[in-house]
């Protein structure tokens, strides 16, 4: 006899409640079962992406325990088992640039096809301030942004947290960062490939030790916070910004960051932009990569004194420029590192800046650094002093062309011959400590100083303050980097 027949009708409602219930019930565990399966990548692959040429490649993402991932791009093939956790990273052998476009497609128990994927160079442009502005904030920057570029892209996040790739063209481009931006386009016109910027920049005050990984700050003293980077925790913007994207291979960084560290925090940036840099390096495993950094501008207003103490007359520091600047020269001990100087690009915190001359003076670095190219890309560099009796030499490298007086690219002045008559922003001392202003003049490949109040000097200093706008050139139209002879500190 059938069921229905003996549960008769109220049994038949029962009977098919349960049934209801039990198709449900299964129907929400094969949802679920699905959902595990699902193989993934991480947000960083994506369609129009830029991967680097010429290395190994890893792929990485999420899948079901146990589950098998096939990995395939370019005729290249790799497959792996997800872990324990889910967690599946497969390693490609490496493509090279052909000018041709591919497909990176992953299979397991569904199908991923990322499509216009584009083999080129990957930089990774990170920092605050000048780094963060976007294109639309100047107006070289508004001209430069109506033209297209498919090989030239930018993964970026929108403000709703999504990230993704875009290429470079008149709808995407105002938004962009203005130095990254125009650092890839010389870099796409010099060397012929495409180039890939992976925008980690920030407008939110960002001190450098939040930037650091947690076990990387190990042993530092931690930031005393207050006013406007109260919020902004150790490691948040490491966790956020950095941490996700490791390890898709790069080239190297490009980096602008100091403004949340000027005054109290000074004198220690410089020991946690070395302990960033290996940081970085160490969480990558890709060696050490190479990590070029700007010179940051000119900050304040210019002032009449020799050089800038770095205690007020309160006693509390100053904004403290000179040694945030003298603390990431120091950096270039490590290996792979390398300085482009943009401390004349600004003449005051309300006046504008110049990404287009940023950006190329860090693409001149990174072709010089990076690529190997033959070209002058530092400026003058201060190497030695000597003592002539009353006078003090300087001696300089990487002056291309040698040494002479200039102004900034669109400051009005005449460019590399300042309508300046003599140099300025050299100061001496002598024994008893007191800094004066310094007359200075290039004398062949070097700069003598001097100065009627100083008989005996034993020390010198160029463009010590805040507020750096030094007329000391190479022919080539880069400026000197600030210095100093003597080894006082705060």
């Amino acid at each position: 006899m059938r069921v229905r027949e003996l549960l008769g009708v109220a049994g038949t409602s029962v009977f098919n409640h349960s049934v209801r219930r039990i198709t449900t019930i299964l129907c929400l565990a094969c949802s679920v079962i699905s959902l595990r399966a699902e193989v993934s990548l991480a947000p960083v692959f994506s369609d129009h992406m830029v991967i680097q040429q010429g290395v190994t490649l890893p792929v990485w993402g999420k899948a079901a325990p146990g589950e098998t991932v096939i990995v395939t791009c370019a005729g290249r093939e790799a497959r792996t088992i997800a872990d324990g956790s889910g967690s599946w990273r497969v390693i490609l052998r490496p493509i090279v640039f052909t000018g041709k476009t591919c497909e990176l497609i992953v299979n397991g128990s569904n199908r991923i096809e990322i499509q216009d994927v584009l083999p080129g160079d990957i930089w990774i442009a990170a920092g605050e301030g000048e780094m963060a502005s976007p294109l639309s904030n100047s107006v070289i920057g508004t001209r430069a942004a109506s033209i297209s570029d498919p090989g030239t892209r930018f993964y970026v996040r929108e403000t709703s947290g999504q990230s993704h790739w875009v290429l470079v063209s008149s709808k995407t481009s105002p938004t962009l960062p203005g130095v990254p931006f125009f650092f890839a386009r010389d870099l796409r016109a010099s060397r012929k490939i495409p180039i890939g910027v992976i925008d980690c920049t920030t407008t939110l005050p960002a001190p450098i030790d939040a930037w650091i990984s947690s076990s990387g700050l190990t042993g530092l003293a931690p930031l005393n916070r207050s006013g406007a980077d109260a919020g902004t925790s150790p490691s948040r913007l490491f966790r956020s910004l950095i941490q996700p994207l490791a390890p898709f291979a790069i080239t190297g960084v490009i980096w602008d960051q100091g403004v949340s560290d000027e005054g109290d925090h000074a004198l220690r940036h410089r020991l946690f932009l070395a302990h960033l840099i290996r940081d970085w390096r160490r969480l990558w495993e890709q060696g050490p990569f190479p990590f070029v950094m700007l010179l940051p501008p000119g900050k304040g207003r210019g002032d009449t004194s020799a050089v800038e103490p770095y205690l007020g007359a309160q006693g509390a520091p100053r904004r403290a420029w000179p040694w945030i600047r003298e603390g990431i020269i120091s950096t270039l001990r490590l290996p792979n590192t390398g300085i482009a100087s943009a401390t004349d690009l600004r003449e005051s915190d309300d006046a504008g800046f110049d990404p287009l001359v940023a950006g190329r003076r860090l693409a001149l670095t990174a072709r010089h650094v990076v690529y190997g190219e033959e070209i002058g890309d530092t400026g003058p560099v201060f190497h030695h002093a000597r003592i002539e009796q009353s006078r003090i030499r300087l001696f300089f490298e990487g002056a291309k062309g040698g040494l002479t007086m200039g102004s900034a690219p669109g400051s009005g002045e005449g460019g590399l011959f300042s309508l300046n008559s003599s140099l300025k922003r050299f100061a001496v001392r002598g024994a008893g400590g007191r800094w004066f202003t310094a007359e200075a003049r290039i004398d062949g490949k070097t700069v003598l100083l001097s100065s009627d109040a100083v008989p005996k000097p034993v020390a010198a200093r160029y463009n010590w303050k805040s507020h750096a706008d030094g007329n000391l050139y190479d022919r080539s139209g880069l400026p000197a980097r600030p210095f100093r002879t003597d080894s006082d500190q705060p």
